[in-house]
């Protein structure tokens, strides 16, 4: 009888506190902060990423070698879809049964990124923390509507200096980006859009909007990389709105 209660008291000291800890390091700072000031029925906007990304084996690589740039953007996509869905498909299983009970929404399956993006309660997010394929989940900054709990975290957080401080950004790397371009596929003397603005931005007939155009270069002048960025659309009215902006080159 002491050996069982010595068992239940080392699981209770070391294996629980690092079961904890485990997932709290699967959680973003921000986050943490949020989660303090929330009610356990309230949504919270994340964003939830995977741990690995999709490695094409040598003879894949020649395979599309011989490929068209049609077929291998084509055989790419679909083996980068194949790879994520098989990550994604425990936390997709709970966030689906959360959904069923009112207490989580699927927005966006952010798959050629590896995430996800999504309301959650409390509950769920330690729950899909607890996967073994996750790797990070970040409060979703764009989403966050609440400026009474923005100012908290603000406030209450050490170091950080502003809601969006998390790390959220999606390296090339993350997306294979190199390996693709090592395959010959860089997209160069490729259209991908043709953009009209449909307005005229001279002073004389739109002043509002006269120097309010982004070149796609930063404040030192340099190009910006390809990624998601975040902007803020501000008026003189009060009104304020922050999205996410995919710049694809």
């Amino acid at each position: 009888m002491k050996k069982i209660y010595f068992a239940l008291i080392f699981v209770s000291i070391f294996i629980i506190p690092f079961f904890l800890h485990a997932q709290e390091s699967v959680i973003g700072p921000e986050l943490e902060i949020y989660l303090k000031n929330v009610a356990d029925s309230d949504l919270v906007p994340v964003l939830v990423f995977f741990k690995d990304k999709l490695i094409l084996s040598d003879a894949e690589k020649n395979t599309m070698k011989n490929m068209t740039l049609n077929e291998r953007q084509n055989y790419f996509v679909k083996a980068l879809r194949k790879f994520t869905e098989r990550q994604e498909e425990m936390t997709l299983k709970i966030i689906k049964e959360a959904e069923n009970k009112g207490k989580a929404k699927l927005l966006f399956n952010l798959w050629a990124a590896y995430g996800i993006s999504c309301l959650v309660n409390k509950n769920v997010i330690y729950e899909i923390a607890a996967v073994p394929d996750v790797r990070k989940i970040y409060l979703d900054p764009t989403d966050t509507q609440s400026s009474e709990v923005s100012d908290i975290i603000i406030q209450k957080s050490t170091g950080i200096s502003r809601i969006a401080s998390a790390d959220i950004t999606w390296p090339i790397e993350t997306i294979s980006a190199p390996e693709v371009w090592d395959m010959g596929i860089t997209g160069q003397g490729v259209t991908v859009a043709v953009l009209d603005d449909g307005f005229d931005d001279s002073p004389e007939f739109h002043p509002d909007l006269s120097g309010q155009l982004w070149n796609g270069r930063d404040a030192n002048g340099r190009a910006a990389a390809s990624g998601v960025y975040l902007y803020k659309l501000s008026t003189n009215e009060g009104f304020a709105q922050t999205r996410k902006l995919l710049l694809i080159k």
